[in-house]
């Protein structure tokens, strides 16, 4: 993969969206695909070990702070209205973080 297409970045004040919702999707799907490792249904946890449920975690945990960070960036630089997948993007991440939220209030 070629530096280019590596990062979301702002160029002369302009930010490509198509590779926004890229990068945003790419995130989104991470999170969709691990989030039930992450946070297994009780009976389920027989056969699940806490190590692949932590690296499971960190990985949908990560993959919400990059899109709220290519979020911030495509915000900052644009006019108008973001297109659905975005804001699609924008909450799966943040289910994430709420979940965070709610297990550090546990605690």
């Amino acid at each position: 993969m070629t530096h280019r297409w590596r990062d979301v970045r702002v160029v002369n004040g302009y930010i490509d969206p198509n590779l926004t919702l890229a990068h945003m999707t790419h995130n989104a799907a991470i999170i969709m695909l691990h989030r039930r490792l992450a946070h297994p249904p009780p009976q389920s946890k027989a056969w699940l070990s806490g190590l692949v449920s932590a690296a499971s975690k960190e990985a949908c945990v990560m993959a919400a702070m990059k899109i709220d960070k290519i979020s911030r960036r495509y915000l900052a630089v644009s006019e108008g209205i973001a297109p659905h997948q975005f804001t699609f993007c924008l909450f799966v991440a943040g289910q994430v973080l709420l979940g965070m939220l709610r297990e550090k209030s546990r605690v």
